[in-house]
């Protein structure tokens, strides 16, 4: 250390017992007592972001890729066309399907009309049961074919939605997995994509704070570095059993909403509060510091005098932990410059 900065120390610190003395009302700056309050205990552990609803669409049909309209990084709206995979074989097969369903209506309404001719004579008692019989097995039969190539038809109809691949919810494409003229099969992944709508944090936690995660109601997400963009949430979902290699418990938390250029992958730190504690506080704009010196102006009946502190964490609401220094009802100034002035060049009586 420097002669000089051993002499400023050692002058500030004479300054600490010098006083003067006068009322609060009559002091030039803000006051703030210090006192032991409850405050909770927080964990925090670090985690990410990932999307709730996540998707790969696949091929339900085979056939040549002839269109794709969309490319990673583009946002896709619900039911957009993502591929479109060649038809020809699968209209094909509709016309013939088609045309099945024409002669089985045709021999159907042919065994309709002997079966109601026969139910006429039979009423009479000019036909054998056994004519009877036979034309309503004809009409049963004839009704099960028409069924069964209407049922064609529509196999093949769906078969042919499955040309047009559409997007099931609006989001992000993350991966394109085919090429255009590319030959696909069916179950082949085709696009990879997730929602923006709603997001989670995921983490994993140790196995000595999962009881008191599992009870907790609201966790903090810190998404940005410095810990200012806070959110809330009420949804955690821990998981039931731990990873068998690392012991440790898989926490989701759901984002109550998505803050702007918050992506699935994104660093963030989660905040689960664990406990309580007795902790003195007081504003970070109290506190003097000189080199290495700590401080603060205590205000007393005596005066106003300077005393060295010891600090523990700064916080996020711009407080700070005392370890030391400071007894519960002390008065202290906001301001300690004004405080520094008051206490060298004191108001003339």
């Amino acid at each position: 250390m420097k002669i000089t900065d051993c002499t400023f120390l050692t002058t500030l610190l004479t300054a600490i017992s010098v006083t003067n003395t006068a009322t609060a009302a009559d002091l030039p700056f803000e006051l703030h007592t210090a006192e032991y309050q409850t405050y909770p205990i927080y964990q925090t552990f670090d985690g990410a972001i990932e999307a709730i609803r996540r998707a790969t669409v696949s091929s339900e049909t085979s056939g040549r890729i002839s269109e794709i309209n969309f490319d990673v990084d583009d946002f896709v709206e619900q039911g957009s066309v993502l591929v479109r995979i060649t038809d020809a074989a699968t209209r094909a097969r509709l016309s013939g399907v088609e045309a099945n369903v024409s002669e089985a209506e045709a021999q159907y309404n042919v065994a309709l009309s002997e079966f109601n001719r026969i139910k006429e004579v039979y009423a009479r008692q000019l036909v054998s049961k056994s004519a009877f019989d036979k034309a309503d097995a004809d009409l049963k039969a004839a009704a099960q074919r028409l069924s069964a190539a209407q049922a064609a038809v529509k196999e093949v109809l769906e078969q042919l939605k499955y040309t047009v691949v559409k997007a099931p919810y609006s989001g992000v494409v993350a991966e394109r997995h085919v090429e255009l003229g590319e030959m696909a099969k069916v179950g082949q992944p085709l696009f990879t994509g997730f929602s923006l709508n709603e997001l989670r944090a995921v983490t994993n936690v140790p196995q000595s704070v999962v009881n008191q995660i599992r009870s907790a109601t609201q966790v903090s997400i810190l998404i940005a570095a410095d810990g200012h963009q806070e959110l809330l949430s009420s949804f955690i979902n821990v998981y039931p059993e731990a990873d068998p290699v690392t012991h440790t418990y898989k926490v989701r938390v759901k984002l109550p909403s998505v803050p702007k250029g918050v992506y699935p992958g994104h660093a963030v730190k989660i905040r689960f509060t664990t406990g309580e504690e007795q902790r003195m506080r007081i504003p970070r704009q109290a506190v003097v510091q000189r080199s290495e010196l700590q401080a603060v102006y205590v205000v007393k009946d005596s005066g106003v005098v300077l005393r060295q502190i010891r600090l523990g964490r700064e916080n996020i609401d711009n407080t700070v932990d005392i370890l030391a220094g400071l007894e519960p009802g002390d008065t202290i100034a906001l301001d300690p410059v004004r405080a520094g002035i008051y206490l060298k060049e004191p108001p003339k009586q």
